[in-house]
């Protein structure tokens, strides 16, 4: 098993998006930031928590909010403390030592609870229908599962 070596640079480089409602995409499912702002902060790799997350207040102007870091494969990683913090430096570095030459940026999220109501109505209706007829049928008093015919609507024919 190969051991990672911390990057030589002594900086990280994010992305901090804040102010919008975090998404997911209905083509790919992969998460996508709307609105809001987007600013590139760079700091030294060992930055301590507390100065890290006194930095995001600083430049988004909000205390509040939940930050979550996305990997390369685009899974979001909630960061709460410093034993966090460390994590996803390591996944920098193995990143790093995979592309020397280009080292990737870490793609920062931070989510507000002014924001959850606008996240749950962020998009269309579900692509998935049948989902949609469950609702249907909860709303209406049906049972999921039972077949009920359906009586055609007056002045339609049915095919």
């Amino acid at each position: 098993m190969a051991v990672c070596e911390p990057s030589k640079s002594r900086t990280v480089k994010y992305v901090v998006r804040y102010g919008g409602v975090l998404t997911t995409r209905r083509d790919d499912f992969s998460s996508h930031y709307r609105g809001g702002c987007t600013r590139i902060i760079k700091l030294d790799r060992h930055t301590s928590y507390k100065n890290f997350t006194a930095k995001l207040r600083e430049v988004s102007g909000c205390s509040n909010w939940k930050l979550r870091i996305k990997l390369d494969d685009e899974t979001l990683i909630t960061v709460t403390c410093a034993e966090d913090l460390e994590f996803m430096l390591h996944e920098h570095d193995v990143a790093s030592a995979a592309h020397p030459s280009d080292p990737p940026k870490l793609e920062a999220f931070l989510t507000s609870p002014e924001h959850r109501a606008a996240l749950q109505w962020s998009g269309p209706a579900p692509a998935f229908p049948a989902h949609k007829r469950v609702q249907e049928r909860a709303r209406s008093g049906e049972k999921a599962g039972v077949n009920h015919r359906v009586t055609p609507r007056p002045g339609r024919r049915r095919s």
